[in-house]
């Protein structure tokens, strides 16, 4: 069996106090893979022999306080969504193959052909918004207008977004060398699904996703010397897997307010490095994110907290608020809470059931 503590692996096992790793060296979890640059995790499976003798785990009670449902609210329609991939995969077809980089990833030309069968809004590329901030001195993100209960956006590129879910639910298939394509059989098989299971595939190309990132959009496969252009891929990866199990803790029923949602993952991963990144350059970020200046704060907890925040925590927003709503995954809207107005979300019940929650 592989020694996956190997110093030599570029390991997920990285980080102290890894509970996966122990299972697998208690042999109580098999890999089913090993792990690569582009996914930290290998894929693992509960060892057969102990299948008989392990009783469901008890689902941990959600800690903070659960809403009533908001008198105003945005729901995007997965069928929606579905239609969308659809015009996308249907032009992906049409062309028979396709370019794809060395990573198997749609070359621009294919990416702007999905944006134009699409017909989706987008934002400008991150690197332009980048440079018009930068000239401006302001640092953070790139705006904090509050978020339409009417429109989904901002997400930016959603083309790239479109490809990923393709790219890393197996649907899009190399034919030779530099060029791919998307079987038509297996597209509608895919299609004929349970809508939950459509879901839980495309939470699983989410987790896989490196080349389009939340509250950026698309970025290079590789970051210049001095100037990164992207969350690297070893440390978004086990972000999502953190956030994923963080979600998994929701009340089954009832909304919940961004900001708790984000002061109960800070405390319950904060010493175990669970969505841990050095970016802040996200185009959107919540106005109502109580962040602090740390540098402002004395050294500690408090100081940690409001550090997190400004980078984790928008990066957290713009998934939730952004991309999984656009998804049709989570449902957004708006509290008033001691006289202040808070964001609160709820998964949908497709989502909940992707989870198994």
């Amino acid at each position: 069996m592989r020694d996956w503590s190997s110093a030599d692996d570029h390991s997920w096992r990285e980080r102290a106090r890894d509970p996966v790793g122990a299972m697998i060296d208690a042999l109580a979890l098999v890999p089913a893979g090993p792990p690569t640059l582009d996914k930290q995790y290998p894929g693992v499976v509960l060892n057969p022999c102990l299948e008989r003798v392990v009783d469901p785990v008890i689902r941990v009670p959600w800690p903070g306080e659960v809403f009533d449902p908001p008198r105003r609210s945005l729901r995007r329609p997965i069928d929606q969504v579905q239609a969308e991939l659809d015009r996308g995969v249907d032009y992906l077809i049409e062309r028979g193959s396709f370019p794809v980089n060395k990573h198997g990833w749609p070359t621009k030309p294919v990416l702007k052909g999905i944006a134009k069968a699409t017909g989706l809004p987008s934002t400008e590329p991150w690197s332009v918004l980048e440079e018009r901030a930068s000239q401006r001195r302001e640092w953070g993100p790139f705006s904090t207008v509050p978020l339409s209960l009417v429109d989904p956006a901002p997400l930016p590129q959603p083309e790239g977004l479109l490809a990923g879910l393709l790219v890393h639910s197996g649907l899009v298939k190399s034919t030779r060398g530099t060029r791919a394509q998307v079987p038509s059989e297996t597209w509608n098989r895919f299609r004929g699904q349970p809508t939950a299971e459509r879901v839980c595939v495309w939470l699983r190309a989410w987790l896989e996703q490196v080349h389009w990132q939340d509250g950026i959009g698309l970025v290079p496969d590789e970051d210049k010397k001095y100037e990164p252009e992207r969350i690297t891929p070893w440390e978004l990866v086990p972000s999502k897997h953190t956030l994923i199990w963080a979600l998994s803790l929701l009340p089954p029923a009832g909304w919940v307010t961004l900001n708790e949602f984000l002061h109960h993952i800070h405390r319950l991963t904060d010493d175990h490095y669970g969505v841990s990144f050095y970016w802040d350059r996200f185009i959107w970020g919540p106005e109502d994110l109580p962040m602090e200046d740390d540098t402002a704060l004395p050294v500690g907890r408090d100081r940690s907290r409001a550090f997190w925040l400004s980078k984790q925590g928008v990066w957290i927003a713009n998934v939730l608020l952004v991309t999984f709503t656009w998804l049709g995954l989570v449902e957004r809207g708006e509290v008033e809470v001691e006289g202040e107005r808070q964001c609160v979300f709820r998964l949908t019940e497709e989502t909940r059931s992707a989870l198994g929650s």
